[in-house]
């Protein structure tokens, strides 16, 4: 990912509401964008995938660590933010596919979403939003597929305070939050790609509310080949709850998912099997 190249292309290119944003090359240029732009101030790499050399600054004594901790991964420059005053964070599941009459557009229903201090993905659609922030979500997201010109399912990750929208990044690809769709959908994020990639027929049908809860179990794992009783057991008592499901993929990815007739409710689903899912990393 190239968070400078996407920025610039948002922002300078194409004209598209964002947070105020800059970019600096050593830890002296971003403490002097501290100082011009005040705290607080996130910071992320400008090329990591999964998120994890971010940090917010909230005095001049944090510049030094953040920098050091952006960096890690090799990537000698940083994207710096003013963080702005939001009412939610949005993703809005873009796919951009050809049809004979050139590309075409669709849009899943917006992905509400949060993300707490361990990395935890709580995620729910559809995300309810007004009538005029809805429409420049999907301006936004047009806007910036296309100008990308591929074709596939990209996640367009927006900000949004009451009917404004600011542009905040965009994968082409899945991202935690979509992993949602697999219970929400009729074609998931990955069929969505998928079809969209090979010139297949798509649509963003949502078959009923939903939410999920996305975790990495890093090095706390439990071991089933090895305690298969325990893992059942747990895996047992998550699928207790209503319409709920459970993916355990083989990086340490959990997700709990759950459907109802209303969101709230599927939120409330997701994090009670959530509970039981975390077991697994416990034990």
């Amino acid at each position: 990912m190239d968070r400078e190249g996407l920025r610039r292309l948002a922002a300078d290119e194409l004209g598209l509401p964002t947070a105020p944003f800059w970019f600096a090359g050593t830890a002296a240029e971003l403490a002097a964008i501290a100082e011009h732009a005040g705290f607080p101030l996130a910071v992320t790499p400008v090329a990591d995938e999964a998120d994890t050399g971010r940090s917010v600054l909230l005095r001049p004594e944090d510049v030094g660590p953040a920098w050091d901790r952006a960096v890690a991964a090799g990537h000698q420059r940083v994207m710096a933010e003013t963080v702005v005053e939001i009412d939610d964070q949005v993703t809005l599941l873009t796919v951009r596919t050809a049809s004979a009459a050139g590309p075409v557009v669709h849009f899943c229903e917006p992905i509400g979403h949060r993300v707490a201090d361990d990395g935890t993905v709580s995620a729910w659609q559809p995300h309810r939003l007004a009538p005029a922030a809805l429409d420049a979500a999907k301006s936004i997201g047009a806007r910036i597929v296309n100008s990308l010109d591929g074709r596939g399912a990209y996640a367009v990750e927006l900000l949004v305070r009451g009917d404004e929208v600011y542009f905040a990044d965009v994968r082409p690809r899945p991202v935690d939050a979509t992993l949602l769709t697999l219970r929400t959908h009729r074609l998931s994020v990955f069929d969505l790609h998928a079809r969209a990639v090979l010139g297949l027929p798509v649509d963003t049908i949502m078959v009923s509310p939903g939410a999920a809860v996305v975790g990495r179990a890093g090095d706390a794992v439990l071991d089933v080949a090895a305690d298969k009783a325990t893992a059942l057991a747990v895996l047992a008592q998550a699928h207790e709850v209503a319409e709920s499901d459970v993916w355990l993929f083989g990086d340490g990815l959990g997700a709990a998912f759950a459907t109802a007739q209303d969101v709230t409710i599927a939120r409330d689903r997701a994090q009670r099997t959530a509970v039981s899912l975390r077991r697994l990393w416990q034990s």
